[in-house]
């Protein structure tokens, strides 16, 4: 599947979408972007939702979003999913302080779908917790 450029103040988004979800949202120069667009499914570009996509980003990018309602459908396990969920959750401006080892791998093989931003605080931990 192609993926439709949108150029953020912060650099180009690739975005992709099909069936009524957001596929993608990521970071054209991130080193995951080519693993990432091999993960897609095909389908027919949605382009109703890349429409929403760039104006919610627009807004986002201009102060007046905080949330996203967009409906996604990112690859991954689902462990990997319910992690992305938890994240999401995330209020904007908050803070979470958790101690799971593996979410920063998680986190970095997600196919962004919301701009990454820094939201979460990893605490260093010992398996003792």
């Amino acid at each position: 599947m192609d993926t439709i450029e949108y150029l953020s103040p912060c650099g180009i988004l690739h975005l992709a979408a099909t069936d009524g979800k957001l596929l993608m949202c990521d970071w054209a120069d991130s080193p995951r972007h080519r693993r990432n667009l091999g993960q897609l499914n095909q389908g027919e570009m949605d382009y109703d939702v890349i429409s929403c996509a760039e104006t919610q980003l627009d807004e986002y990018f201009s102060g007046r979003r905080h949330r996203f309602d967009i409906e996604v459908s990112p690859a991954g396990t689902p462990f990997r999913r319910r992690v992305w969920e938890c994240l999401a959750e995330i209020p904007f401006g908050g803070t979470m302080m958790i101690r799971l080892r593996s979410l920063t791998k998680v986190n970095s093989l997600q196919p962004h779908i919301q701009p990454p931003t820094i939201r979460t605080i990893l605490t260093a931990s010992s398996p003792s917790g």
